[in-house]
C-alpha cells in the first residue's frame, strides 16, 4: 500500500468525498520531457518527444509510459492530523470546532472529555492508524493551464481555494503554491531544486531573491530548475 500525507484542508475535502465511495485528488507527477505530447491510450498515458506530424510517433515503440506515482490499481492510505488519545487513534478532521490554543502550541486541540491532544503531523501517521483507503480506477494528465480550461476538473479544486485564500486568478493561486524552489534530494543530500510555474511571470519575483542566481539558474548555490505550465496528475479512487 502506498501512503498519501495531507493537510487538513485536504483531509476535509477527502473525507466529503468519501461520503460517496469515491475520492479525487491532484499529483504533481514527474514531468515528461520539454514539448513531449501526453496522450492517453488504453486507459495507460504516455509521451512522445516527436511531433505529432511525424508517421513514427504513432508507432507503439516510439512512446515512453509516464511515470505515475499512483497509476491504476494502487491501494492508496491516506495520512491524516491524528493523535493517539490513550485509549483510540483520533483524527483532526472529526474535530472541526475544536479549540486551539494561540501561536505557542498550534498544534494542541481540546476535544473529548476535555482531554488535551496533540495533534501529530500527516508524516508521522503509523499504517495502523490509518482509517481511508482507496484503490486508484482512474488517471487523467493534463497541463496546469488544461487542468483550468476544463471547467469540469477545475471547479472541485482551484475554484474552491481560490475563493478560501482570496486569490484573484488561478496564475496567482499556483504560483503561491509551488512557485518557490523546493529541494530534491539524493540519499539524503539536497543535490538540485526544482519550483513550477503557472507561466514564465511566476518566476519574476525570484530576481529579488538573495537565493537566486544567474545564468545559469541556481539557488542556494545549487542548480535549480524551473517548469513552466507543469503537468498534473488527477488520481480518482474507490474506496475501500
Amino acid at each position: 500500500m502506498k501512503t498519501l500525507n495531507v493537510d487538513n484542508s485536504q483531509a476535509s475535502q477527502i473525507a466529503k468525498q468519501a461520503k460517496g465511495d469515491k475520492m479525487l485528488f491532484l499529483e504533481m507527477m514527474v514531468q515528461p520531457p520539454d514539448d513531449a505530447r501526453v496522450f492517453e491510450f488504453h486507459n495507460e498515458w504516455y509521451y512522445t518527444t516527436l511531433k505529432s506530424d511525424d508517421p513514427r510517433s504513432y508507432a507503439f515503440n516510439f512512446w515512453e509510459p509516464t511515470k505515475l506515482k499512483y497509476p491504476t490499481g494502487t491501494i492508496i492510505g491516506i495520512r491524516e492530523s491524528w493523535a493517539y488519545d490513550g485509549e483510540e487513534y483520533v483524527y483532526k478532521e472529526n474535530y472541526p470546532t475544536a479549540i486551539e490554543w494561540g501561536d505557542i502550541f498550534p498544534l494542541i486541540s481540546l476535544t473529548k472529555q476535555d482531554t488535551k491532544i496533540f495533534w501529530q503531523s500527516s508524516a508521522t501517521m503509523p499504517h495502523e492508524a490509518i482509517i481511508r483507503k482507496y484503490e486508484v480506477i482512474g488517471n487523467e494528465v493534463k497541463s496546469v493551464q488544461d487542468f483550468v480550461n476544463d471547467i469540469n476538473l477545475y471547479l472541485p479544486f482551484c475554484n474552491q481555494r481560490i475563493n478560501e485564500k482570496k486569490f484573484s486568478t488561478p496564475a496567482d493561486w499556483f504560483n503561491s503554491l509551488y512557485a518557490k524552489p523546493r529541494p530534491v534530494r539524493k540519499n539524503g543530500v539536497i543535490v538540485r531544486y526544482v519550483c513550477y510555474c503557472w507561466d514564465d511571470n511566476g518566476v519574476d519575483w525570484l530576481a529579488d531573491s538573495k537565493h537566486y542566481d544567474y545564468p545559469p539558474d541556481t539557488w542556494k548555490g545549487k542548480d535549480l530548475e524551473i517548469i513552466v505550465n507543469p503537468y498534473w496528475n488527477l488520481v480518482e479512487g474507490i474506496k475501500k
